[in-house]
């Protein structure tokens, strides 16, 4: 485990990495090159939830632009009133988060939210991270 751990260069978060590990030390046995569908629906958007995320922004930059500040701060605390699973889903909205990419795209589908990450992560590897969010954001993603 602690080399899968390295060879991840993150904390684990996504199980299927370890039996793909495994069938990845099986494979170089026996071929040079295997080629699999690991990390492209990411890079991509091919998730529905990428693209819907990447839609909210676009929303919420024209609901910044044309809604007063008072009655947005109204609108996120109705949302805290809401009953089970349409607060849930709000609250993954720029309705209540910040409208940038990091909070509804990044942490959004993080395994680990940003208050756990700032509990977890030294200011070493929040300092990487934000080095790569500000060139994902200047890059459009393109590059990495």
């Amino acid at each position: 485990m602690p080399k899968l751990i390295w060879h991840e260069d993150e904390p684990l978060g996504f199980v299927a990495c370890i039996p793909l590990y495994f069938v990845s030390k099986l494979a170089q046995q026996h071929v040079k090159v295997v080629l699999t569908g690991e990390g492209s629906d990411e890079m991509l958007a091919g998730y529905a939830r990428y693209a819907k995320a990447l839609q909210l922004l676009n929303y919420g930059e024209k609901y910044e632009s044309l809604t007063p500040g008072f009655l947005r701060s109204a609108v996120k605390s109705g949302v805290a009133t809401l009953p089970g699973s349409l607060n849930r889903k709000l609250n993954r909205t720029f309705l209540t988060r910040e409208n940038d990419i990091e909070n509804l795209f990044l942490d959004n589908f993080a395994i680990f939210g940003k208050s756990l990450q700032n509990k977890l992560f030294t200011a070493e590897t929040k300092s990487r991270i934000q080095e790569k969010i500000r060139i994902f954001i200047k890059t459009n993603g393109l590059q990495t």
